[in-house]
């Protein structure tokens, strides 16, 4: 046997588990994010996060040899970072406001499947048998875990509506910057959507009079931010990056399943959010429904 094929395999390994890490992390950084947003407002709270993941990767990639995206596809990188650093990072925390970091995950996890679905509608992909099951499962995995919302937090249904709109954006955000991702390096691609997305929610703060340096929360959700910014961040989007680099696109879809099961897990041992059936269940149908759209049918 040679060498190549264990060295392909081990690639691939070590791709996969960077995956679940990626994943792992955002989900357990919801349940943190949860936590700050108690004491610091949303957009306080976004503009934080944000900050701190590009004073950890902006460094990394002026260093290194970064290829920048110009002209038109810089364009294109700042406007749809906006949207997804700025605006759509604000939604999430928040429907955290209003719904648990388990919910929130599970919904968010469902991303492969609108993703599938917009692919087949671009005509892009087709929409086969199996996968039209997997888009069942995972979307009666959504209906039953927002159906449990009344058992699990009061009003918490409305947080879990803004979900869906979120995930929508950042399928579109997906499908809008695939040209421009391969054309540059991913740390510069990274950095040139969130710098503008931190100016932007300078402006918005200072327009609408939110405190920013004023603020005085509490020690432990100092640690939170520190951690949403730097673990959840940085270092998610850091394993992403590593994820899709060396294993398949496959392989890093299926591996979001493990966001929603990092916050359950987190979000009952941090928060003591109740882990009902409606939960469990949700969560059952959206891997299965998220496995079966990824995994490649003959």
């Amino acid at each position: 046997m040679s060498a190549e094929p264990v060295t392909t395999n081990r690639r691939a390994l070590w791709g996969a588990l960077a995956g679940v890490g990626s994943t792992s992390t955002a989900g357990a950084a919801l349940v943190f994010a949860r936590f700050a947003v108690a004491e610091v407002e949303p957009l306080t709270l976004t503009l934080l996060r944000m900050a701190i993941a590009l004073a950890v990767i902006a460094p990394l990639a002026l260093v290194t040899r970064s290829i920048w995206p110009r002209g038109r596809d810089l364009a294109l990188v700042v406007v749809l970072g906006i949207a997804l650093f700025a605006f759509g990072q604000w939604l999430i925390l928040v429907a955290l406001t209003m719904t648990t970091a388990a919910h929130t995950a599970i919904i968010f996890s469902a991303m492969p499947v609108m993703a599938l679905l917009a692919s087949a509608a671009l005509g892009i992909e087709r929409l086969t048998m199996v996968k039209s099951g997997g888009v069942a499962l995972a979307t009666a995995g959504v209906v039953v875990a927002m159906g449990g919302s009344v058992e699990s937090l009061h009003g918490s249904w409305r947080g879990d509506l803004i979900m869906p709109g979120t995930t929508v954006l950042y399928v579109a955000y997906n499908f809008a910057v695939r040209g421009v991702s391969r054309r540059c390096t991913p740390l510069a691609f990274i950095t040139a959507s969130m710098a503008p997305a931190v100016l932007v929610l300078v402006a918005v703060m200072a327009v609408a009079g939110v405190p920013l340096l004023t603020i005085d929360p509490s020690t432990d959700v100092w640690g939170a931010i520190l951690l949403i910014g730097i673990v959840g961040g940085a270092g998610s989007y850091g394993l992403y990056l590593v994820a899709i680099r060396m294993t398949t696109p496959t392989r890093v879809a299926i591996a979001v399943t493990a966001s929603p099961l990092a916050a359950i897990l987190c979000g009952a041992a941090v928060l003591g959010e109740p882990v009902g059936p409606a939960t469990l269940a949700g969560f059952a149908g959206v891997a299965a429904g998220v496995m079966l759209v990824s995994l490649p049918q003959q």
